[in-house]
């Protein structure tokens, strides 16, 4: 009976070791807070886009028209961009987010694109939302894995293209950071 109490004692300080590594933290290696720069936009005459200094994006499509043979509406996005010198790898960008209001055809969209321009991460999140969000999105270095560059971050909101349609969507981007490895989980 000693011999099982010794071998739960020795086991349960082991697990409770292996829970609390410090190792299993992620670091962050740079973060960044509004006022980003102003990315790339765009749509059609239908489409309402607005961004701020203070992180706020809003997208709102009116297109009142149905089209009875094809849709030749485009639908509107905005994003922030950020141009980083990656000279330490990154595994995660946590992005936060509040104030968010989607409907249900309204993303949130996140891309990470490397020296070469090639995807290294990206995330989109579907409407309905509200409140506060995070978004994790992991990063798959290309060929032999990471090398210093310069990296770019693409983030904000897209509409879907529809006729006749009326959506729209606001969030603030309160912080992005690139974290050394994967983020245990997503919200």
């Amino acid at each position: 009976m000693r011999t099982m109490t010794k071998v739960a004692a020795v086991t349960t300080v082991a697990l409770a070791l292996v829970a609390a590594r410090p190792d299993s933290e992620s670091r962050d290696v740079a973060s960044f807070e509004p006022p980003y720069a102003e990315g790339s936009s765009g749509g059609d005459s239908s489409n309402l886009l607005h961004a701020d200094d203070e992180g706020r994006i809003v997208v709102a499509r009116a297109h009142p028209v149905p089209s009875f043979l094809s849709c030749d509406a485009f639908a509107g996005w905005q994003n922030f961009r950020i141009d980083h010198d990656a000279t330490e790898e990154f595994g995660n960008v946590h992005v936060a987010l509040d104030d968010v209001v989607l409907d249900p055809y309204t993303f949130i969209s996140v891309a990470v694109h490397d020296a070469a321009g090639g995807f290294i991460g990206s995330a989109k999140v579907r409407g309905p939302l509200t409140g506060e969000h995070r978004l994790d999105v992991p990063i798959t270095w290309n060929g032999d894995g990471f090398e210093p560059q310069a990296v770019q971050l693409d983030f904000g909101l897209e509409l879907t293209s529809a006729c006749p349609s009326a959506d729209a969507g606001t969030a603030r981007f309160t912080s992005v950071t690139l974290q050394d490895q994967a983020a245990d989980h997503e919200h």
